[in-house]
């Protein structure tokens, strides 16, 4: 635009340090670019003072559209070196790099002899800004070395949390008096709407689970049926159930009966398929271990067995190309193979956790198998857990026969088998006390009262299919 003088940030860099004002005036400004470029794209990736323009009377930064390459504004994520995907934050570490030299004179740490710039990054951190200038301790030193944390989780998550907090700086250098001091990352936390990960009004369901890995580990076969209405949390439960049994040195394996569920064994093959993947990161020894084990228990069945599982081949030593899809003149027989296969692993792999959702539409074959599992192919070992919708879609597939059959063999023989524990969790809706302390959690609001209808129930699956978030002002929130 005409009229209007630009200047490259990186001749500020050449005159740095600068004075406080100064550079809370030019922190500010570049932090709306940030913002701007964030509210369009995921991250902009090429952030350095050579890239990019000021223009002080106007009161805004411009990147150039031939933006130029340097290594020492890049963040960790950004390295080859570890297996984190760049996005916002990563605009954020750049930022507090540069603002760390405005303030200085000097970049927060250099490469030394035959390091380079990656290595930096991924290793050095800075000393404080108060080492260099007495009169940037404080809340403002706070919030660059926010800004400069190896982690993209302990940085600001988003430049509008970074834009209020700059801000409020600027307000406490114009009125000491009057301005509040700011909570570095306070704004941005409260101000990005963000679900907990965290369980409610699960603790009992989730201490059934866990007792059933302990029983597992122990030695026995343990069957725990979760069941409830379409969105009571059966799934969330269980993947949140998954860590633990990994922390525990478990195996975790899980199959969705809603896949291809016209195909016969699906959720067990999808199962088995997970167990073989995992199976590969085990030490040299383990696997050749259950090579043995598996050639040794199926030496005649090897080729039925490969062509109902191909990626077992490698497992069984077979070279030769098998057909993908299996027969389907023996159905009771691979049933019976599959749940031979199962007992295997967990009787040597315990305890072994094996998740199949959505039973309501699970296929005949499947059932089968988990009625042989919760019999007469019980494994000592193995924790079985099946998810049921309670309140089916009534168009959708459903065998109630079949899956009333499973459960009643529960009570038949295998219950007084003393090497079996089953237990049915009924996942109900959460009461009104759950229900607050989540809203209460997304909004970080203690207040007591709330009001809400049926259509509060669906806020998680809408922000869920809003990937981008939201943001809200402090002001919004309080007048909420």
């Amino acid at each position: 635009m005409a009229g209007i003088r630009e200047r490259s940030l990186k001749s500020w860099l050449a005159e740095s340090p600068l004075d406080l004002a100064e550079f809370l005036e030019l922190s500010i400004i570049l932090t709306k670019m940030v913002y701007k470029i964030h509210q369009q794209y995921a991250y902009s990736g090429g952030i350095n003072p050579s890239n990019i323009g000021i223009q002080l009377d106007a009161k805004r930064a411009v990147m150039n559209e031939n933006a130029e390459w340097d290594a020492a504004y890049r963040a960790p994520e950004q390295s080859s070196r570890i297996p984190l995907i760049p996005d916002g934050r990563s605009d954020l570490y750049v930022l507090g790099f540069i603002f760390y030299e405005l303030l200085s004179g000097r970049k927060p740490f250099e490469p030394e002899g035959e390091e380079d710039w990656e290595y930096v990054h991924l290793t050095a951190f800075p000393r404080l800004l108060s080492v260099h200038r007495s009169d940037l301790g404080g809340p403002l030193q706070d919030v660059i070395m926010k800004l400069l944390s190896k982690l993209p989780e302990d940085r600001y998550q988003s430049a509008y949390g970074l834009l209020c907090d700059l801000e409020q700086c600027e307000a406490r250098l114009a009125r000491p008096i009057d301005a509040l001091t700011p909570n570095p990352g306070y704004l941005d936390t409260v101000s990005t709407f963000k679900l907990p990960d965290k369980l409610y009004g699960r603790n009992i369901a989730l201490d059934q689970l866990e007792s059933g890995l302990h029983q597992a580990a122990a030695g026995l076969s343990v069957f725990r049926w979760l069941t409830g209405d379409a969105g009571s949390g059966k799934s969330a439960l269980v993947q949140h159930y998954r860590s633990v049994v990994f922390s525990r040195g478990g195996w975790f394996v899980q199959g969705d009966a809603r896949s291809q569920a016209d195909t016969p064994f699906q959720p067990i093959l999808e199962a088995l398929r997970q167990w073989i993947s995992q199976l590969w990161s085990e030490p040299v020894e383990s696997i050749a271990k259950v090579k043995e084990l598996i050639r040794a228990e199926f030496r005649k069945e090897r080729q039925t067995l490969t062509e109902l599982l191909p990626e077992v081949r490698s497992l069984l030593d077979i070279k030769l190309d098998v057909p993908h899809v299996p027969s389907m003149g023996a159905k009771l027989q691979h049933a019976e193979l599959l749940a031979r296969l199962i007992r295997c692993i967990a009787t040597h792999q315990r305890p072994m956790v094996m998740f199949i959702d959505h039973l309501q539409t699970c296929d005949p074959d499947t059932l089968e198998v988990l009625k042989l599992l919760v019999g007469e192919q019980a494994a000592p070992g193995l924790m079985l857990i099946g998810a049921y919708q309670t309140l089916a879609d009534p168009s959708s597939r459903s065998h109630n026969g079949e899956y009333s059959q499973l459960y009643s063999n529960l009570n038949g023989p295998t219950a007084h088998i003393h090497t079996c524990s089953s237990e049915q969790i009924d996942l109900r809706g959460l009461a009104y006390e759950e229900v607050r302390q989540y809203i209460s959690d997304v909004m970080y609001e203690t207040r007591r009262a709330f009001v809400y209808s049926p259509g509060a129930f669906i806020i998680r699956p809408a922000v869920t299919r809003n990937r981008l978030g939201y943001c809200w002002s402090a002001g919004v929130r309080k007048n909420a």
